[in-house]
């Protein structure tokens, strides 16, 4: 049969163990998230502000091809375009990430 003293010194283990855990998440975390927000880290270059500054609204599909094959990363199909849109020729090459809004239409 064990002693309290033997289950004392078992539950006083258990603590540290938890709170040296704890204290690992958080300094990963914090240490994570420092390194995210920093403004001179080189680890996303920048891209978010790239793709949004650089935005193009296209009207025919010509257009959207052209936009694609010249690097715009954020590309919208204005309103005035008659549903669908329909694309015959390949892209050759996207060259970085995409975001093309379709503003209700269909490709």
């Amino acid at each position: 049969m064990k002693t309290l003293k033997d289950k004392r010194g078992f539950f006083v283990f258990l603590f540290l163990l938890s709170v040296l855990a704890t204290m690992l998440g958080v300094f990963f975390t914090q240490g994570r998230y420092s390194e995210e927000i920093s403004s001179d880290s080189g680890i996303y270059g920048g891209d978010f502000e790239y793709i949004v500054a650089e935005k193009v609204e296209v009207e025919s599909v010509e257009e959207l091809i052209a936009a694609v094959e010249n690097g715009y990363s954020n590309i919208t199909i204005s309103d005035s375009v008659e549903d669908p849109l329909i694309i015959t020729s390949g892209i050759t090459d996207v060259g970085s990430d995409l975001i093309l809004d379709l503003n209700g239409h269909e490709i």
